[in-house]
């Protein structure tokens, strides 16, 4: 009986002295979602720790619009039915934070908000009910309900199109039933959880920044597109590719990505401003017609890059066209070294009788071999790896003998000065 007496004590201690908490609902794997017209996804940072303090906050970027120009038509996920983008005026237009309250008693849960260039919070928004048991809950804030405390001339002004503000959001519980907006909050411990609020009205007019795709090739079930850009894009995230639904393109170029008819293909294409990109899951004998953007965190596109239309290939055909079968094979794709040694091939080999012989039985046994070397991807790697050193030798053979030249040097006097010692 003591001993239970003793356990009861034990809980009612530590309800007692147990702190009220809000975090944001599984921060391993946040996901940011706005409502203008329609719920859609927002960018946002993967972060490390819990937010809980001011200098590791969380990180979300809002696409704001303004009356200089046709912000939405510049949107990635326009053509996905994203019309309408965040504006200052209107509260029903909310970024969603998912939030998790451990608590024990009943208390409100409050919004404050700091520019980035202020020295103080103020609250800017209470959560719609009250927070009187652990759970999980979407805090939905308006940025009218931030900018009613703060100036955000910047990004409303309607001469204005590439401004940027910047607020901290801290969350937090309070006994107070009804702390009036505007009030002055200073945030203490580690109870509440940040997040770095970045809204911009930043687009990329044609001449602005430009996109171009210098080359294009096929493959099987593929298309490999080389770009570059004329400018740096502040806030670059990734490369997008579009995938026009009229064949050919419009005449237009460079023009946003909401007055053309296609699709944004929703894949990872990781890589720089400058590079290579890999379009895979292409229908093979099928005209494709792509172009290549930019996208920054914020969602915001630069204008369509020209359109190319290539029509991807059939390892079959494609073993045909490029007739020169283990090295199509390894590739899988129209490639630079492929072109080298067939020129090789065409201009050396076939004007001599032993080159002549050389050819004659590849291609007695080659295209057997070509599909089996496809299908095995240690195989294609050894090919391109073997490809890519033969192209290296043939192209900069001085460099491979300067190399061999040095080698012996340095061997024969590593060899003299072992003979001079052994003479010692």
């Amino acid at each position: 009986m003591k001993l239970l007496s003793l356990l009861i004590l034990f809980c009612f201690t530590l309800n007692l002295f147990a702190a009220d908490t809000v975090r944001i609902n599984d921060p391993a794997n946040l996901v940011m979602t706005g409502l203008t017209s329609t719920t859609f996804t927002l960018g946002s940072d993967s972060i490390t720790g819990d937010a809980t303090t001011e200098a590791s906050p969380a990180r979300v970027y809002v696409p704001m619009t303004n009356n200089a120009v046709d912000h939405d038509k510049y949107f990635s996920q326009y053509n996905a039915g994203v019309t309408v983008l965040f504006d200052t005026t209107n509260v029903n237009n909310v970024i969603n934070f998912p939030l998790r309250t451990a608590i024990t008693g009943t208390v409100y849960l409050y919004a404050a908000a700091k520019l980035s260039t202020g020295t103080g919070y103020k609250v800017v928004q209470r959560y719609s009910s009250t927070a009187s048991t652990s759970t999980d809950l979407t805090f939905g804030v308006s940025p009218k309900a931030i900018c009613a405390q703060y100036d955000c001339s910047t990004i409303e002004s309607a001469s204005v199109s590439n401004s940027k503000v910047i607020f901290t959001l801290y969350f937090y519980l309070s006994t107070n039933s009804n702390l009036p907006l505007g009030d002055p909050v200073v945030p203490a411990g580690t109870d509440g959880v940040f997040f770095e609020v970045q809204m911009s009205n930043r687009i990329y007019l044609a001449t602005d920044l430009r996109v171009f795709i210098t080359n294009s090739r096929k493959g099987d079930s593929r298309v490999i597109l080389d770009y570059t850009s004329d400018q740096t894009m502040l806030d670059f995230k990734k490369i997008t590719i579009f995938k026009h639904s009229t064949i050919p393109a419009p005449a237009t170029t460079n023009q946003p990505i909401g007055l053309y008819a296609g699709t944004l293909l929703d894949r990872d294409f990781p890589g720089t401003e400058t590079g290579e990109v890999t379009v895979n899951q292409l229908p093979n004998g099928v005209d494709a017609t792509l172009s290549v953007l930019f996208q920054d965190k914020f969602g915001f596109a630069t204008t369509l890059s020209d359109d190319v239309t290539v029509v991807p290939t059939e390892i079959q055909e494609l073993l045909k066209k490029q007739a020169c079968y283990l090295l199509t094979a390894g590739f899988g794709e129209e490639h630079y070294v492929i072109t080298f040694f067939r020129h090789y091939r065409d201009h050396v080999l076939a004007n001599t009788w032993i080159g002549k012989q050389f050819i004659k039985i590849y291609y007695r046994s080659a295209p057997h071999y070509a599909v089996i070397i496809y299908q095995s991807e240690w195989m294609r790697l050894a090919i391109r790896s073997a490809a890519y050193s033969l192209y290296f030798v043939f192209n900069y053979y001085w460099l491979v003998l300067i190399f061999l030249i040095s080698c012996y040097y340095l061997n024969l006097r590593k060899n003299k000065i072992l003979f001079q010692k052994n003479r010692l």
